[in-house]
């Protein structure tokens, strides 16, 4: 079994190709980075596999499920270390979470609960609604 393979992905956006017809896998526990790729295809490839965007053609499956009819049982087995930190300014820090566990299958209650444990684990409960963008100046 593979834990990811990528079968002939491509992604385009209007008349832009952004990804062209590309295939790889790994095996579990292999670690591996998509080099001497465009930027944009390097993120847009990851948002296919973690299925924040659709394919235009192709299949991505992660431990042999489909990521088009799998989805987020699929996705809680994939890890994925972006290159940036990947925290959007203008949200403050609840809505970061609540966003990236939404991405992770994660709904309801069980999303909320999840933010406000982290929010409480890392002493931010008093800044959970205070934009990112203004972390810095603290």
């Amino acid at each position: 079994m593979l834990a990811l393979k990528v079968e002939n992905l491509r992604k385009t956006f209007s008349e832009t190709v952004a990804v062209e017809d590309i295939s790889f896998s790994a095996a579990p526990g292999e670690i591996f980075g998509l080099l001497d790729l465009t930027a944009r295809a390097k993120s847009t490839t990851l948002n296919c596999v973690c299925a924040l965007l659709p394919p235009t053609a192709g299949r991505v499956f992660i431990m042999d499920r489909d990521m088009s009819t799998a989805g987020p049982d699929a996705r809680r087995a994939l890890g994925v270390v972006p290159q940036d930190l990947a925290l959007y300014e203008d949200l403050d820090a609840r809505e970061n979470l609540e966003y990236w566990g939404g991405a992770s299958g994660m709904r309801g209650s069980d999303l909320r609960t999840r933010a406000q444990e982290i929010l409480s684990s890392i002493e931010l409960l008093d800044r959970a609604k205070e934009p990112v963008k203004n972390s810095a100046e603290a």
